[in-house]
């Protein structure tokens, strides 16, 4: 439930963050200020998932509530703009191609080092 919960907090924050990182207009572009300001709290809610508060079930659902709706805030927050640069650096459909693939490696090599 405290998923549910959590993932039901992304789906409302998904629209939102693309919406705003589509219009925002900064010197260091659209996308960079929203990676740059939800790296920190990204990490420090996804090591709050290993760190979980002892006490009754229920401190641990409302727990696991709140670090579960956070961490999928902060993962849209960094993760939806970083996606939404690819057709913004990909000039071609080519180039597109190529930066999705070399995104998918690493993103297998840096789930293979975590595992």
């Amino acid at each position: 439930l405290a998923l549910i919960i959590s993932r039901s907090v992304d789906m409302i924050t998904d629209p939102l963050v693309g919406y705003w990182s589509d219009r925002v207009d900064t010197r260091w572009g659209r996308r960079i200020p929203f990676i740059a300001v939800g790296i920190v709290p990204l990490a420090l809610s996804t090591i709050a998932f290993f760190y979980p508060v002892l006490g009754s079930d229920w401190m641990t659902f409302v727990y696991l509530m709140c670090v579960g709706s956070l961490f999928f805030v902060f993962y849209t927050i960094v993760g939806a703009p970083y996606n939404a640069m690819i057709p913004e650096i990909g000039k071609t459909k080519e180039d597109r191609l190529n930066l999705s693939t070399w995104q998918s490696v690493f993103r297998l090599l840096y789930t293979a080092l975590a595992m």
